[in-house]
């Protein structure tokens, strides 16, 4: 070690054997971040479209059996108005996410992206933790309380 300290001594060797050693420098061991690839992406946003979809499909079924009108002369709560009108349309959508071809998936995500944000939207709204799975109450939801 030619009476030099440790530290010293260890630069003379890495610099005897070209090793290049620099002592203020601190290695990272922090792994780097990739970025996602353009499949990943779209991955990630049909994902995000078919949850939404389902989670307001599941809504609209609740919905169709908890403000069914009773009676014929009854008038219909806007909720059951809207499950009706809306759930063979979702349903068509869900379908298309499940079975049809790469293209018109794409097609799809592409083309509601900003109706499912409207959606999600909503369904936060409509319940306390983001999803439909904690049912409230009418009373919670804006509906009139039963009679």
């Amino acid at each position: 070690m030619f009476g030099l300290p440790v530290r010293d001594a260890a630069v003379k060797l890495a610099d005897d054997f070209g090793i290049p050693y620099d002592n203020r420098k601190r290695i990272s061991i922090r792994p780097r971040i990739r970025e996602p690839t353009k499949e990943q992406m779209y991955q990630k946003d049909e994902t995000y479209c078919y949850r939404v979809l389902t989670d307001y499909f599941h809504l609209l079924k609740v919905w169709e059996t908890q403000y069914a009108s009773q009676q014929a002369e009854e008038e219909r709560h806007p909720f059951f108005v809207e499950a009706i009108q809306r759930k063979s349309y979702m349903e068509y959508q869900i379908d298309i996410l499940l079975n049809a071809s790469l293209e018109e998936r794409k097609a799809l995500v592409t083309r509601q992206k900003s109706e499912v944000r409207k959606l999600e939207q909503r369904i936060t709204e409509w319940s306390d933790d983001g999803t439909i799975y904690h049912r409230r109450s009418a009373k919670q939801l804006g509906a009139d309380p039963e009679r």
